[in-house]
């Protein structure tokens, strides 16, 4: 093989192999949002206090953190949702039997008052309310 054709292959090669690298990391490293196995049924807290809502993901073999997205005053909503990071991730389809883990999503309280917590699962989402009222302790049941 002469000098040009190997830098020739080399370069080829160098090519391909940044274009399969880019092609890949980009594509299936994204965060994903696990299904649901069990949550709670609704929640109490009083206004302002902390409630942590402790909620069973299916275990996906990767670190699941909770992000909380609240709009008290907007909607009268806040939304809590896994994330795992896809390229340590492998979903199991069926939240049913799927292995778990529990993550807990914690944030502070509205005013007094009726809410609603969607708990964010694969493609769909699981409605809790949330009560709020002097005198009521954070729980969940």
């Amino acid at each position: 093989m002469t000098r040009a054709n190997r830098d020739a292959a080399l370069a080829a090669l160098l090519a391909a192999g940044v274009l399969v690298g880019v092609g890949c990391g980009t594509q299936s490293c994204n965060n994903v949002t696990p299904d649901v196995h069990q949550a709670p049924g609704s929640c109490t807290a009083p206004p302002g206090g902390s409630l942590t809502v402790s909620v069973h993901w299916c275990d996906c073999g990767a670190a699941t953190t909770c992000d909380v997205l609240p709009d008290w005053g907007g909607s009268g909503v806040a939304q809590l949702e896994p994330k795992v990071n896809s390229c340590d991730a492998s979903c199991p389809a069926n939240p049913d039997s799927c292995p778990s883990q529990s993550v807990d999503c914690t944030f502070d309280a509205p005013a007094d008052g009726s809410y609603n917590l969607y708990i964010i699962s694969g493609q769909t989402y699981q409605p809790v309310p949330l009560y709020v009222s002097d005198g009521a302790s954070a729980s969940c049941t």
